[in-house]
């Protein structure tokens, strides 16, 4: 098809509590943003998606549609990073003391570090890393 995407998570915490992920394409960019909940979308104006290199002025570019999300209290409560382990452990605690499946098995987790190891020795060694490389035995 030809698309083509790129996808940033930031939780930069030094100076202050942010936290956001963005994905940029071919038709724009959508960011979502903690801590002030909010949800952008901006489009690419017809001006960007013409051929050559010079850039839209700023009456040609599309204005972003910005949301702002309620929050409900308890993830509040649980903090900001700390929310999603609250949730996580939360399914875990439930899963256990019902006897059930955990939402993430043990497979889920090994495959995530597999990809996140995998993603760094890309960037460190620019070049494309499979899955296998880091997990031996691993195919799709």
């Amino acid at each position: 098809t030809g698309a083509s995407a790129a996808l940033d998570l930031c939780m930069f915490a030094e100076d202050e509590q942010t936290e956001w992920v963005s994905v940029v394409g071919t038709r724009g960019k959508a960011e979502a943003k903690c801590p002030e909940c909010s949800f952008r979308v901006t489009t690419r104006s017809a001006k960007s998606l013409a051929p050559g290199r010079t850039p839209p002025a700023t009456g040609e570019r599309n204005a972003p549609v910005v949301e702002h999300v309620g929050v409900d209290d308890k993830i509040k409560a649980a903090g900001f990073h700390e929310g999603a382990t609250f949730f996580e452990l939360t399914a875990f605690a439930e899963a256990a003391c019902a006897g059930a499946a955990p939402p993430v098995s043990v497979r889920d987790g090994m495959m995530a570090v597999a990809m996140g190891t995998a993603a760094h020795k890309s960037l460190a060694e620019k070049r494309v890393v499979a899955i296998s490389e880091v997990l031996p035995g691993y195919s799709v």
